[in-house]
């Protein structure tokens, strides 16, 4: 008999084990294929404004952009603004930290094992005894010293998917990162060449307002000679004025440019730079797939986000099925601490635990749901940031060809202004025309070349802007494969 109810009592745990195998096996089915589709955009393999099919494709733009102006000053600058900027480092800090969390959740796979010791003593009031001359014990001790470990069976990935999710964020945070390196260093290149732009068009103001002056000049001899009436001089007066407030506010802006440079280095100080225009744009590739837009790092930024978002979801959904966890106990305890190390005082424990969540108003329903929405709209997000990213290249591309069309016009209208001054300074030196047409003349001439370095600056901004927008890698295109 004693036989038989050994052999029931193990034919029960088989059937609860079979139980747990069945609802297992069936779950597995229902939790398999739950993550969320995601459908990527579709673009054309071209931009409009830059397409030609006969040249041999590129696939990358990986070197650093900015070496294409072939300006060592610019080099160094944006090198120094990669190495100290503020913002730079809070993001490398804070990749540090997702280095962290994502350790911390790959723990979360493994058993944990803690070291317990503990002595109890309980006091009980004197029991009353027949025998007045025996006398009862009042404390009762324990001892013990015990190892615990407990470990969940990730059945459904929950804890696995917490941990993907969390390097995903690590990678996301990584080409954001490279996403920010190449932003500043787009800034640091426009406000270098800006500072240029407004030092040469300064001087071209100055001179301007040199050329009126000696036109005021003119005009006040002339009605103290009683030759013109006031108004001339009066609206000299005005221009000049005008003009000088001009030239106080390209002062201030190009200050305004210096400081917002220093900001980008990090320093406190502003730095005295001298920096030139550059005398020609860099050659584009002769063919430009929208593939490289691929590359961009906030595109596969907000890829790994969609990543990370489906791991949560799946970690969240998980929460809905059983948890089974086992829990190991070991060690020693005897009520007598000098027999605490005895071969008797050792004992052992292990148990298996099931928690199965069965109702809780819905809410771990509402949290998988709302993970899964949370994924819907980064798709949404990721969609958009294609969109943005191929106009922005095409909008780069077709601006840049209108503004090489207004560039050459303005080069013809300086070449016809510069003869016009010709002729007016021969017609003046033989006595036919008057001093204030060639001074005007000379003012037209300057402000043509105000214009043409207006329009050369919107190349060179342009031109920094498609780089940016094309995603011209800081110093590597594969993406990052993170260990941990």
């Amino acid at each position: 008999m004693q036989n038989l109810g050994h052999i029931f009592k193990f034919s029960k745990i088989q059937f609860v084990f079979l139980f747990i195998f069945f609802f297992f096996l069936t779950s597995c089915g229902l939790f398999k294929n739950k993550s969320v589709n995601i459908e990527k955009p579709e673009l054309p393999s071209e931009f409009p404004s830059y397409n030609n099919s006969q040249v041999k494709r590129i696939k990358t733009l990986c070197h650093p952009w900015w070496e294409e102006f072939e300006d060592p000053k610019l080099n160094n600058l944006i090198s120094q603004v990669l190495k100290n900027n503020n913002d730079l480092q809070i993001l490398s800090l804070k990749i540090e930290q997702l280095k962290l969390l994502a350790k911390i959740k790959k723990a979360e796979l493994f058993p944990n094992l803690n070291l317990q010791a503990q002595g109890d003593f309980t006091w009980f009031k004197e029991p009353k005894s027949p025998n007045p001359q025996i006398k009862a014990d009042n404390l009762q001790e324990k001892y013990s010293i015990t190892l615990l470990t407990s470990y969940e069976i990730d059945i459904w990935q929950k804890i696995s998917n917490a941990r993907k999710s969390a390097i995903y964020k690590l990678i996301s945070a990584k080409w954001n990162k490279k996403a920010l390196e190449i932003t500043l260093s787009s800034q640091t290149a426009i406000n270098y060449y800006k500072i240029a732009y407004l030092r040469k068009k300064i001087k071209l103001v100055e001179k301007e307002i040199a050329l009126q002056e000696k036109i005021l000049a003119i005009l006040k001899l002339r009605y103290s000679s009683g030759l013109i009436d006031i108004i001339p001089v009066k609206e000299m007066e005005n221009a000049i004025a005008l003009k000088k407030a001009y030239l106080l506010s390209l002062k201030n802006e190009l200050y305004t440019t210096q400081t917002k440079m220093a900001l980008l280095t990090g320093k406190y100080e502003i730095e005295e730079l001298n920096p030139k225009l550059p005398e020609f744009l860099p050659a584009l590739p002769k063919y430009l797939p929208s593939d490289l837009l691929k590359n961009r790092p906030d595109i596969i930024a907000v890829e790994y986000e969609i990543k990370s978002a489906n791991c949560e979801y799946l970690s969240a959904l998980a929460q809905r099925f059983p948890t089974i966890s086992l829990t190991g106990m070991g060690g020693l305890q005897n009520p007598e601490i000098k027999e605490l190390f005895s071969s008797s005082s050792l004992f052992w424990n292990l148990s298996v635990g099931i928690f199965y969540p069965i109702f809780n108003y819905g809410k771990l329903k509402n949290l998988s749901e709302e993970k899964k929405l949370e994924v819907k709209q980064l798709a949404k997000k990721y969609a958009q940031t294609v969109l943005n990213a191929f106009w922005e290249v095409e909008t780069a591309l077709s601006r840049e060809k209108e503004l090489i069309k207004i560039l050459n016009q303005k080069k013809k209208e300086l070449k016809i202004k510069r003869e016009l001054l010709a002729i007016q300074k021969q017609r003046f030196a033989m006595g036919l025309s008057d001093a204030i047409k060639v001074l005007n003349t000379q003012i037209a001439v300057l402000q043509t070349k105000e214009s043409l370095l207006d329009v050369i600056y919107n190349l060179i901004q342009n031109r920094i802007f498609l780089y940016k927008a094309l995603g011209g890698g800081i110093t590597q295109c594969q993406k990052d494969t993170s260990k941990l």
